[in-house]
């Protein structure tokens, strides 16, 4: 069955890759300043924020390799791309869109959401074309926090995601009816390539300097500083009106660069997080352990749940927010106060006591 399902998509990729449109005038624009903008940062001997990380020290060595010499239009079939940002065609894609279809929202909000472009050419989805696995992917981490906290997306003032793979999270919040400010933290080479492809798939863009004049767009930054500016002058002074949203990043950097930046989270009560239980010797489970009870005093107010994701076994979310009428209050069986192995019984005690399911 998965032999057929590959020769499926196989199929499928080279259809899409015989259609696909001609860049116009406009991508060949932007493409050719990704690679300027490329060649200036490889002569750039300003600091910026670089990864301590052995594994991402490879990744950015071999993209900063493809940007340089591969075909832009096809970007999301790089080897990179695929290893560690886009999800094609995993088993569990077919819960996670059932999940997403059985919403009672699905006709007027997500279906149109979840059509793909032809941008970085993206394998499609085998049991619904239109769309492809990463987009079904990113749509169900939004569907969990918007289940949980019964909060639209679309209302809240500003985002800040911490590594933003290639921009299609942030798409699809503009495509879900956002029209805040958001904003990006990312390496530098993988900045460049999120401004490249959220110029071309009509996200609007702002720069640093007009955070705090604009009302809308999205801006890619690669260093504290800038990070600093932008939630300063873009975030909200209400904090239930800021998510922060890191999806298998904040917990794939380096210690310090965590330290860094939870200092900032302060004007934050929205969360989206999402987690593996070890990356590079680091164990996440007593780092989120942690982290949940520094702001779990701070935001006394906000629902957290703290649970394993069921079908990815591992992997965990820490969802939190302010809770509004429309939130999914059933106990649903994949819900789980804590799992068993989330640090010691003393502080799952202390945590579990605080969150509301």
């Amino acid at each position: 069955m998965r032999i057929l399902r590959k020769l499926r998509s196989k199929q499928l990729l080279h259809r899409a890759r015989k259609h696909a449109p001609q860049a116009s005038q406009r991508e060949q624009q932007l493409i050719g300043r990704l690679k300027q903008e490329f060649a200036e940062l490889r002569r750039n001997e300003e600091k910026h924020c670089t990864s301590e990380s052995r594994t991402w020290n490879g990744f950015l060595q071999r993209l900063a390799y493809l940007i340089d010499t591969e075909d832009l239009l096809r970007f999301l079939q790089w080897d990179v791309i695929i290893k560690s940002m886009f999800v094609s065609d995993a088993p569990w894609l077919k819960r996670e869109l059932d999940f997403l279809k059985n919403r009672p929202d699905w006709e007027s909000r997500w279906r149109k959401a979840l059509i793909e472009n032809h941008v970085g050419l993206p394998t499609p989805y085998p049991d619904w074309p239109q769309t492809s696995g990463n987009l079904i992917h990113h749509a169900y981490h939004v569907a969990q926090y918007e289940h949980f906290t019964g909060r639209n997306i679309a209302e809240l003032q500003f985002v800040f995601e911490f590594g933003g793979g290639y921009g299609s999270m942030c798409r699809l919040f503009h495509s879900l009816g956002f029209r805040g400010r958001y904003v990006i933290f990312d390496l530098p080479p993988v900045t460049l390539l999120q401004r490249y492809f959220l110029d071309t798939v009509g996200v609007p863009a702002f720069d640093v300097s007009s955070a705090a004049t604009i009302s809308n767009g999205a801006a890619c930054v690669s260093n504290l500083d800038d990070l600093h500016a932008v939630i300063a002058a873009a975030a909200s002074d209400d904090a239930s009106e800021n998510l922060f949203l890191a999806n298998w990043s904040f917990s794939e950097c380096p210690i310090p660069l965590r330290e860094s930046i939870v200092p900032l989270l302060g004007r934050f009560a929205g969360f989206l997080v999402s987690y593996q239980v070890h990356f590079d010797g680091i164990d996440n489970i007593e780092y989120f352990t942690q982290f949940a009870e520094e702001f779990i005093r701070q935001f006394a107010d906000t629902a957290w749940q703290f649970r394993e994701i069921e079908h990815l076994p591992g992997n965990h979310y820490l969802l939190g927010g302010p809770r509004y009428e429309r939130a999914i209050t059933e106990r649903r069986p994949e819900d789980h106060r804590f799992n068993s192995t989330c640090g010691t019984e003393a502080k799952r005690n202390r945590i579990e006591s605080t969150f509301t399911l």
